[in-house]
């Protein structure tokens, strides 16, 4: 999944940005199982209410 200079290394895998920008784009691809596995991962990564508010407005419409 993730190449290059990253590849791996734990920490893309435990960065919020990144995790909810790879669900944001899976989703925009047309991809929700995808999109609801990253989007999920980065629910857990972060306690902030405005960004769990935002990736749960995203998960809503992995369904």
């Amino acid at each position: 999944m993730v190449a290059g200079m990253w590849a791996g290394h734990p920490f893309p895998y435990h960065y919020f940005l990144l995790n909810a920008a790879l669900g944001k784009l899976y989703l925009l691809e047309g991809d929700p199982v995808r999109a609801k596995e990253f989007l999920t991962r980065a629910l857990g990564q972060t306690t902030r209410s405005r960004e769990i508010a935002f990736i749960q407005g995203l998960l809503d419409k992995t369904t």
